[in-house]
């Protein structure tokens, strides 16, 4: 239960690093102009997860598990993903 609280904030931290990067530097957010799709990170059984959404330079994210996306990154539980993400 622990992991996958850590799980959520840290994938909540995720998404704050990237706005705050883009609102940062000007070449970041030009970069992120360029990129138009959604990416999700999320466990295995669909418990937990956070989609990404870049679209013209915008960067939105929302918890849960979301579909269609156009590429996932998928951990086999949450004490491996906090292990990696950390």
């Amino acid at each position: 239960m622990l992991n996958e609280l850590k799980f959520s904030v840290l994938l909540f931290g995720v998404a704050q690093a990237i706005k705050l990067t883009a609102w940062k530097y000007a070449a970041y957010r030009e970069h992120l102009k360029q990129q138009d799709c959604a990416v999700q990170i999320k466990l295995k059984d669909n418990s937990r997860g956070r989609i990404f959404r870049f679209t013209d330079g915008h960067v939105s994210s929302r918890r849960g598990v979301h579909a269609p996306v156009d590429a996932s990154v998928v951990f086999k539980d949450a004490a491996t993903a906090v292990s990696f993400m950390s």
